[in-house]
């Protein structure tokens, strides 16, 4: 029965995500290797059907390795080229040093790749305040303002679990990551949306609601994965901006919360720390049918959320601002994403520990995704120091992205505290008119991430040595 299989759907659906941007280098493999050019293993009657669908894959394994360094060796092109620009050795070991470098390879990567970038520092020689800087190629392009809101997308699911651990820990233990959520989201769905589980596995329909709301991402969940949704709670594993819906609703009945509308993930996200929240003064949590034009403007005349487009070409300016309830309506700028990730994995006031290595725990089934969380996936994007790791969260949006936003960490233990640092550059290349593939710029900009990373690591271990 189709009952029985929501029933056991867990808030585990919180722990691992599918990520097109990981998906996507072996997805461009694919294409960008001529199969053709491969010598497959000839055809002999003596050897075992084993032995040659091992040969096969072995060959086919060099094929995917071999447009994966294409395609990895085209997004370096623009972190090589300011890296040769702008050697890390040529910048001195301080504080202004490091502000130097991160104005320079931001205005670089600008330049090279043609829109503006924001970039967000936190860590050693910016404790206190993370230092912003941000460029724009030409003066036709909007660029990003100080100040400046831009939508997270998937950057927020780490707010969102880190809410979910402390209204799960508010609990004592009456609800855990284990808990079924069948009757927890039923409530909500027939309160909200006078339906329920049964009835949205039966018709498949996806329902006239307004875009972005949790019925949308239930539906779309459904027709997508269908009975596949079954399986013993602690099971199975599904991370998606489908699965954070789940999540947020199971949230909203926990509190007792008359709408779903009424869940405040941010000041959820510092309950543990509340005094943390207001050095968050650019971390807005965007409310359903609130257009992002009445957001307003900053003090230089630029618009408090940058203008957003949607694949069309269409200004989404005057539209809804509420991008993704439960996993993307908040709105951040670089800075406080290089500080939210600085706080919660390194300094670590923002959960307690035990919860923040679960986090930063592999699951069994993907060593990429803990807990609401990606780990090691800007590896991907580029050739990252191999002294160091990276956990964090990416995001997309429409004509924005915090792309590399994350904290970066020694693999060894000892003195790692004192060079961990977090990294966030957003983009806003406004990719309207179909000129440009946005998914391919995201990606462009994620790579470069990883080159200033490299640079600020030579920096940061050369000021160790010297202090």
């Amino acid at each position: 029965m189709k009952s029985s299989a929501a029933k056991h759907m867990s808030l585990l659906v919180l722990a691992l995500a599918l990520s097109l941007s990981c998906l996507g280098s072996s997805a461009l493999a694919a294409n960008e290797t001529d199969p053709s050019s491969a010598a497959l293993p000839p055809a002999s009657g003596t050897m075992s059907q084993e032995e040659q669908l091992a040969q096969l894959s072995s060959v086919f394994a060099s094929l995917v390795q071999q447009g994966s360094d294409v395609v990895m060796g085209r997004k370096a092109k623009v972190g090589q080229a300011c890296t040769a620009e702008y050697p890390p050795s040529s910048f001195p070991a301080t504080e202004d040093g490091l502000v130097e470098m991160v104005e320079n390879y931001t205005r670089c990567f600008s330049d090279k790749l043609g829109f503006p970038i924001a970039t967000g520092y936190r860590g050693p020689l910016a404790e206190e305040e993370a230092i912003f800087t941000t460029h724009k190629p030409a003066s036709n392009w909007t660029g990003i303002s100080e100040g400046q809101l831009v939508p997270s997308g998937s950057v927020m699911k780490s707010f969102l679990g880190v809410a979910a651990f402390n209204v799960l820990n508010s609990t004592e233990g009456a609800v855990t990551w284990d808990t079924p959520m069948y009757p927890f989201v039923n409530r909500v769905l027939s309160r909200d949306f006078n339906t329920s589980l049964d009835e949205l596995f039966d018709d498949k329909r996806i329902k006239d609601e307004a875009s972005f709301t949790p019925i949308e991402y239930i539906d779309n969940m459904i027709q997508t994965w269908g009975n596949k949704l079954s399986c013993d709670p602690g099971t199975c594993y599904y991370y998606s901006s489908n699965g954070f819906a789940f999540a947020g609703m199971m949230l909203v009945d926990i509190l007792g919360l008359d709408s779903w509308k009424d869940l405040d993930i941010l000041e959820l996200a510092f309950q543990s720390n509340p005094g943390l929240k207001s050095e968050f003064n650019n971390t807005v949590a965007s409310t359903p049918n609130k257009l992002c034009s009445e957001y307003g403007q900053l003090p230089d005349g630029s618009n408090r959320v940058v203008n957003q487009w949607s694949e069309n070409g269409t200004n989404l300016y005057d539209y809804d601002c509420l991008d993704g309830w439960a996993f993307g309506n908040l709105m951040i700028d670089a800075p406080d994403t290089a500080s939210w990730f600085w706080h919660l994995y390194g300094l670590r006031d923002i959960l307690g520990t035990e919860d923040v290595d679960l986090m930063l725990t592999p699951t069994n089934t993907s060593s990429t995704y803990g807990l609401a969380s990606e780990i090691n996936a800007m590896q991907g994007q580029g050739k990252l120091n191999n002294r160091y790791s990276w956990a964090g969260h990416q995001g997309t949006d429409w004509g924005s992205s915090n792309s590399g936003a994350g904290l970066f960490m020694p693999n060894a233990k000892d003195n790692g505290k004192e060079r961990a640092f977090a990294l966030s550059l957003t983009q806003n290349d406004l990719s309207i008119h179909g000129q440009d593939d946005f998914a391919q710029t995201t990606s462009l900009t994620r790579a470069s991430t990883v080159y200033l990373a490299n640079a600020i690591i030579q920096l940061l271990e050369k000021n160790f040595e010297d202090s």
